[in-house]
């Protein structure tokens, strides 16, 4: 909220807030590193990465569900009649929703690398998506 607040404010615009646009409950997972989940939970990471779109995360929310709800928000704002809509959001959320706007298979949703504080751009085209832009320059490369 305090980043979209800062974009918005010099524009003189209000943000609107969409739970089609969390990110993803990772349940038991949540604050843990990929390491420590691999180490504790093999089988559950195995099951993930054979079948992401089928997988729940441990206490929390399914792929599919997620998936679902951020195409919603993604239809909800293509429909917007604003020449320009901004949403600030997770990695997450971006990765679905450019599979979801561009007519890709979600699971391709690992193919993007978006990474904390960079701009994502998508056009629509008679209700076609193309990306125009995925920008990380102001993330930390390694």
């Amino acid at each position: 909220m305090e980043t979209a607040e800062a974009a918005a404010a010099p524009l003189g615009l209000t943000v609107e807030t969409d739970p089609g646009l969390r990110e993803i409950d990772f349940g038991l997972w949540e604050g843990r590193t990929f390491e420590e989940i691999q180490r504790s939970d093999p089988q559950a990471v195995s099951d993930w990465a054979t079948n992401p779109t089928e997988f729940a995360f441990p206490g929390g929310e399914a792929v599919r569900d997620f998936v679902a709800r951020v195409s919603q928000a993604s239809d909800r704002m293509a429909a917007d009649p604003a020449e320009v809509v901004l949403a600030v959001t997770h990695g997450g959320v971006v990765r679905a929703a450019i599979c979801h706007l561009l007519g890709l298979p979600v699971h391709n949703y690992v193919l993007f690398d978006v990474g904390p504080a960079s701009l994502t751009a998508i056009e629509l085209f008679d209700g076609k998506g193309v990306l125009t832009g995925l920008d990380n320059s102001c993330s930390q490369q390694e």
